[in-house]
């Protein structure tokens, strides 16, 4: 059976997280271990049900909808600003009534929210340009390469960024049953899978390096 790398990077991202979950710092981060353990099951989950030929799209769909709210959430914690924080604390208000009528009203419920995908692609797209300007006017001494919430904004801003642009120019290529779209779908998808949660992963070892200094 043949199974993404990325598969085995949530493992790891997984493994590394109950290793070092007592140092994580802020402790907020603690949230994704618990995290990245419900992702890897709604994966396996999700290739299951691919591989017997039954739609999992409403799966991932209330599942992506959730991954915008625990971000966002997770950088209403990371923020300092309190006017940042009263936005995020209302967009995680408004995005789930956006995401329903979409899948109720404008897409389906079998199809992926891709207008309410990028939606929620660009609000964590800001949330991380807004915690990387945080850092970097930050006093801080800590090398920014050992600052967990740095590789966990890296991964998020390369992940989402890059499916917005591809949603936006391809979706269509979700739907289509020709054999080079769907060889593009995978390994975009892939790769960027890759990339996010590679970072999760150097987040988590690069807390235990920082915590030995």
């Amino acid at each position: 059976m043949d199974i993404d790398l990325y598969f085995y990077l949530i493992a790891a991202g997984v493994i590394a997280g109950l290793i070092r979950d007592r140092r994580l710092r802020p402790p907020v981060l603690r949230l994704f271990v618990p995290f990245l353990i419900l992702t890897l099951l709604m994966e396996v989950l999700g290739m299951v049900l691919s591989r017997k030929h039954i739609v999992n799209h409403w799966i991932f769909n209330f599942f992506t909808c959730g991954e915008f709210l625990f971000y966002s959430y997770i950088y209403s914690r990371l923020l300092v600003d309190k006017k940042w924080k009263r936005v995020i604390r209302y967009a995680m208000v408004l995005y789930p009534v956006v995401f329903l009528v979409n899948v109720f009203f404008v897409e389906g419920f079998y199809r992926f929210h891709t207008i309410s995908y990028r939606v929620g692609s660009v609000m964590i797209v800001f949330w991380c340009y807004l915690y990387l300007r945080q850092l970097m006017r930050s006093e801080a001494t800590e090398p920014i390469f050992r600052i967990p919430a740095f590789w966990i904004s890296t991964g998020l801003l390369f992940f989402y960024t890059g499916f917005f642009f591809y949603m936006s120019a391809g979706y269509i290529l979700l739907y289509t049953n020709v054999i080079i779209d769907k060889v593009i779908w995978y390994a975009i998808s892939g790769t960027l899978n890759a990339i996010l949660y590679g970072c999760f992963l150097i987040a988590f070892i690069c807390q235990g390096l920082w915590k030995k200094k």
